[in-house]
């Protein structure tokens, strides 16, 4: 099983492919505890056009540590997460969407 990958999107694409699915910030939101709630992350993915929703403190605090964390791990693994592709969207269940911030091995060794 290998996921579909979507390797070089701008935030335009990458907003029209999230759409389409859930990721993993969306899912917070699906129960409850995320950047929006429940009702507003469905209007969102039924919209005619994608919302380029303005990031929030949390969310550019996110960001800017991913790298940080990536580095630590590295560190205390052993292991250099490498560069993953702008998004990825499971085989089978299409609406199942990732944007990972890094990945150790590739995609062939993923169950």
């Amino acid at each position: 099983m290998n996921p579909v990958c979507y390797p070089q999107l701008d935030r335009a694409d990458w907003l029209k492919l999230r759409q389409q699915g859930l990721g993993a910030s969306d899912i917070g939101s699906v129960i409850g505890v995320g950047f929006v709630d429940p009702f507003e992350l469905y209007a969102e993915k039924v919209a005619p056009a994608p919302v380029d929703r303005q990031p929030s403190e949390r969310m550019k605090m996110g960001l800017a540590l991913e790298p940080i964390i990536r580095a630590r791990y590295a560190e205390a693994a052993g292991w250099e997460p490498s560069p993953a592709p702008a998004l990825v969207r499971h085989p089978d269940r299409p609406w199942q969407l990732a944007s990972p911030d890094g990945l150790l091995g590739g995609f062939d060794q993923l169950p």
